[in-house]
């Protein structure tokens, strides 16, 4: 017996259920009161779920709007109000963003109908798809379009892009400055509503063959008002509307014509021209080359045959067969034809060059005994072109093999597009994790409100880019310190602003500082108790060496009838080592204080400072009848009061060390660059230049006290104060020729 056949009900079931979109009902108020098996599992719950439950619980909060104001526009276009729903009204398409059962956003397309259920009460029909692999494809070719636009933007020839209601939806810059106006005002557009004249050329009939047939149609016309101008077009029809090459060839077409006046003409214009022209006669093989056409091949006019035999022995053989069935079809169809090929120089080498050209007339037969055409130098676009593919390669293996880490993130969702793999390996993780991970989860908490006030400056425009740096977290927590650069990168797309971050890794470099910072600090309390000390133990000094003058002097004056000439002398001694002790202490404590009680580095006039040392040195200058001279000295960052020091430590110096003759010392000062460079000039009795490592440290002495007195601390003084103002000092010398100290100050 045979089985029986499912019961017609079954098989509805079976139909409706697994059918490839998802069928719900709503009721009139939006409840879902039945939903097939796909409806659930695109929605990502089960059937029973779904019913009674607002179907809007499943429609993403920002596109709520949307749905409610397409579920108005079904009851307008239907009936006048619910009550009133036919059987089945026109469906209302759109698309929106909606949400599964664990949250999970996808792009869903709806279809819904107004209708009434079998009892009569209006219901709303939905037909919905998962359109969400569509969508991410869709802005995949919008990022592709634009890396397209940028590199057509660069080329010569002109191009625009219509869709299939003849709108603009591309026009490049190159094409727009050729017909004069802005892109702008043609996006969107269509094209026969903003150019109706244009109707009655052959701009309308060749756009249309090209869409109808689907075929690449190239032709040239002259486009009237408000142009003016011949124009060569190449049609390449796609899916998606019609794409358009055009150039300006106006000169071109007035050179032609002049060519068809008067062979006088015709080979005047072949030399102007910067195009090569030929002419071939297609049945009997011969043809005219113009002498620009020669020269561009590198041969003399008339050097080789002009025939189409000759012709084909100088195309490139793979270029050959691709060549000869273009110029097949312009024969046999009578459309201009356009090629880039290459071409045998004379004296080796090929060069790309690009020919265009069109049969001119036929014989009664229909047969097409002549054609004419061009012949352009293209080799420096070639080349363009080939360094722009070579620049590519480059960029793609620096941004791989880069040191630092590059990444482009969306600089709205901090979602991060591209990164190479420096920036994965000093972010801690794997490629495959950086491709779906955003800049904010790898960051250090502390750091995450500095990196988003510093991106929204970025977004508003009130700043170009930014620096900082921050701290990045392994998978295990570990921090790494990064140094961080943001750019913004330019695109069209204003919605969709991107970024470029570079990083370097800075971890070993912040743990050197740290270490340093705690060095720094500990030599800072050294240098403070040090100070304390000298401080100290230069007041606790004093008063017993003064105790010790005052009294030696008191014990001389008291007894000074009683002492003979060696107790006088030894008072003496005692004397003057208590007088020399104070001295030492006081230059030791002002060494010592040389970085810590100094005023502050400001703007100082050298001139009035060094007038001022004079001043202090002024017996000394009139008692070794010293001449002091000086140039005009600049205004230097300097403290004050350590500056008139140096200037007198150096002069006393050259008055201390004077030979026989009267002292002589000049003061100076020239512009270096970066730094002023101040020197003193004497005529004294020098120093020998084995002693240069020696005249700057402290208590080192290249005479007897009796010879010259002091304490050996004036030059190691000079040195201290001229590396508080971050500069050098040094000496040239000749032993009985005088000397010249400088030193630098920084601007």
């Amino acid at each position: 017996m045979a089985a029986e056949k499912d019961p017609p009900q079954a098989r509805y079931i079976d139909f409706y259920d697994l059918a490839p979109v998802g069928y719900l009902t709503l009721s009139e108020p939006g409840l879902i009161l039945e939903a097939n098996l796909t409806a659930a599992t695109i929605l990502g719950v089960t059937p029973d779920a779904l019913v009674e439950r607002p179907f809007t619980r499943f429609v993403l909060p920002e596109d709520q709007d949307l749905h409610y104001l397409h579920t108005k526009r079904l009851y307008e276009t239907g009936a006048a109000d619910a009550t009133s729903v036919p059987q089945a009204s026109a469906p209302q398409a759109y698309e929106l963003r909606m949400l599964q059962g664990d949250g999970t956003a996808f792009w869903a397309h709806l279809e819904v109908t107004a209708a009434r259920d079998a009892g009569g009460a209006p219901v709303r029909r939905i037909v919905m798809s998962d359109i969400t692999e569509r969508k991410r494809a869709e802005e995949s070719l919008r990022e592709a379009h634009q890396k397209l636009e940028t590199t057509l933007d660069s080329i010569t020839d002109g191009l625009l892009v219509l869709d299939h209601d003849w709108r603009y939806t591309y026009f490049s810059e190159t094409g727009a400055k050729l017909v004069g106006m802005r892109r702008e005002d043609l996006i969107g557009k269509c094209v026969w509503d903003l150019f109706p004249y244009a109707k009655d050329t052959r701009f309308y009939e060749c756009y249309h063959m090209a869409v109808e047939t689907g075929q690449p149609i190239a032709f040239e016309e002259f486009y009237p008002e408000p142009l003016n101008r011949w124009l060569e077009c190449r049609c390449y029809p796609s899916p998606d509307g019609l794409s358009v090459y055009f150039r300006d060839i106006t000169e071109r077409k007035r050179a032609e014509e002049l060519l068809r006046e008067s062979e006088e003409r015709y080979a005047l214009t072949l030399d102007a021209v910067n195009d090569g022209l030929w002419d071939w006669n297609v049945q009997s093989g011969d043809a005219l080359f113009s002498p620009r056409y020669y020269a561009l091949l590198g041969y003399d006019d008339g050097e080789f045959p002009a025939s189409y035999a000759s012709w084909r022995l100088l195309v490139h053989p793979e270029d050959l067969a691709r060549v000869e069935e273009e110029l097949r079809l312009s024969i046999e169809t009578g459309k201009g034809f356009a090629i880039d090929l290459q071409m045998k120089l004379k004296f080796g080498g090929w060069r790309w060059v690009s020919t265009r050209g069109r049969v001119v007339e036929r014989d009664a037969a229909g047969k097409a005994p002549r054609m004419v055409g061009t012949l352009s130098d293209i080799t420096e676009r070639k080349r363009a072109e080939e360094a722009l593919r070579k620049l590519e390669e480059r960029f793609r293996s620096m941004f791989a093999q880069a040191p630092l880490g590059i990444a482009f993130i969306d600089s709205l969702t901090g979602h991060i597009d591209e990164v190479n793999p420096r920036f994965a390996e000093i972010a801690g993780r794997s490629m495959e994790e950086m491709a779906i991970i955003d800049w904010m989860r790898i960051t250090h908490p502390d750091d995450v409100q500095e990196d988003l006030d510093n991106m929204a400056l970025l977004n508003a425009g009130k700043i170009s880019g930014f620096h900082m740096e921050k701290r990045y977290l392994h998978h295990d927590g570990t921090p790494v310190w990064i140094n961080m650069s943001i750019a913004p990168i330019l695109v069209e797309d204003k919605a969709h602003p991107r970024h470029l971050c570079m990083i370097e890794d800075i971890t070993e470099r912040k743990h050197v500082e740290e270490k340093l910072a705690a060095v720094a600090a500990e030599l800072e309390r050294s240098n403070n108790d040090l100070e304390q000390f000298a401080s100290i133990a230069a007041h606790d000094l004093q008063e017993p060496l003064r105790m010790v003058a005052s009294y030696t002097q008191l014990l001389a004056e008291r007894y000074e009838g009683q002492l003979d000439e060696k107790a006088r002398k030894y008072i003496a001694y005692a004397v003057d080592g208590a007088v020399r002790m104070q001295q030492l202490v006081n230059d030791l404590l002002t060494y010592a204080r040389v970085g810590t009680r100094g005023n502050p580095i400001e703007p100082t006039d050298a001139g009035r400072v060094l007038g001022q040392a004079i001043g202090d040195l002024a017996t000394a200058i009139e008692e070794s009848r010293a001449v002091v001279t000086h140039e005009e000295l600049p205004l230097v960052r300097a403290d004050a009061s350590q500056l008139r020091q140096l200037f007198q430590n150096l002069l006393a110096n050259a008055l201390k060390f004077r030979s026989e003759e009267v002292p002589r010392v000049h003061v100076s000062a020239r512009d270096e660059g970066r730094d002023w460079v101040f020197a003193v000039r004497d005529n004294g009795i020098g120093i020998d230049r084995q002693y240069a490592e020696r005249v700057f440290v402290v208590f080192q002495r290249l005479h007897t006290r009796r010879d010259y007195p002091g304490t050996g601390i004036g030059l190691a003084l000079c040195k201290r104060i001229v590396e508080r103002h971050g500069g050098r000092i040094w000496f040239e010398s000749e032993p009985g020729k005088g000397s010249t100290f400088s030193f630098t100050v920084p601007k």
